[in-house]
């Protein structure tokens, strides 16, 4: 067949692709527990499956020889920076509602359209 490369780098499948595929459960969860009142369980959901996920890259490292993190780069670097940000916005619009805030839709358009550009910047780099 011959020597085919792929149109996208590892870095931006594991970030597109599995993220969305692993998400989706979350997310259809999230909606469910919102259409029922239930904000507190939509959100420890995404919080908490941010927070397991997290997990995964602790038991990767002891996993694979040498660390997990010597192996990583710039775009992995990045999208790391750019998922704290968001879960930052996400706290911070959670924080905001709390003290009585009627809407979060800054931050959840905020969050939205970063996420499209790192898609963006994952599939161009």
């Amino acid at each position: 067949m011959g020597d085919r490369r792929a149109f996208l780098s590892s870095s931006a499948v594991g970030f597109v692709l599995t993220s969305t595929a692993t998400s989706t459960p979350e997310l259809v969860t999230a909606f469910a527990a919102a259409r029922h009142g239930a904000i507190g369980l939509a959100a420890g959901d995404v919080i908490g499956g941010n927070m397991f996920d997290t997990l995964f890259v602790s038991a990767a490292d002891f996993a694979a020889p040498g660390s997990v993190f010597s192996g990583v780069g710039d775009l992995v670097v990045l999208l790391a920076g750019l998922a704290v940000v968001l879960n930052g916005m996400l706290l911070a619009g959670l924080v905001r509602k709390g003290a009585g805030a009627a809407e979060v839709d800054l931050e959840n358009m905020t969050i939205a359209v970063l996420w499209l550009g790192a898609v963006a910047v994952a599939v161009v780099a």
